[in-house]
């Protein structure tokens, strides 16, 4: 999951959350239509979105302002890239068992090293 910032110069900060990997259907189809020759699908826009690339930062920003503002252009929509930044969010998993903590049960126990020593036997 991503939160996603915007702070324009002169205007009100707002936040959103969008999780990459199980987007709306009609955000992703919105980021597949103004890919143009950058990307012609969603997984080309994620690719080009986790490479910085300037087309996809702007068309996840639009894509986030149509939430409260449906009519808006993707032309509309200008910014600098400072105002603009992503930060993952940490999931509520919980945390794999460490090597200093005991086990649940049998299944969560490393697998043995093999022996350098191996026993043969005939």
């Amino acid at each position: 999951m991503l939160r996603l910032v915007y702070n324009p110069d002169g205007g009100d900060r707002q936040e959103f959350e969008f999780d990459p990997d199980n987007p709306l259907n009609l955000e992703a189809e919105a980021l597949e239509s103004v890919g143009g020759e950058a990307w012609e699908d969603y997984p080309g826009f994620l690719m080009r979105a986790g490479s910085g690339n300037a087309r996809a930062r702007h068309a996840l920003l639009w894509v986030m302002l149509r939430r409260t503002n449906p009519q808006l252009r993707f032309v509309d929509v200008v910014f600098n890239f400072g105002e603009f930044a992503t930060e993952q969010i940490e999931d509520d998993e919980p945390e794999p068992v460490g090597k200093d903590e005991p086990a649940e049960n049998a299944t969560d126990l490393p697998s043995p090293e093999p022996d350098s020593e191996a026993s043969t036997s005939n």
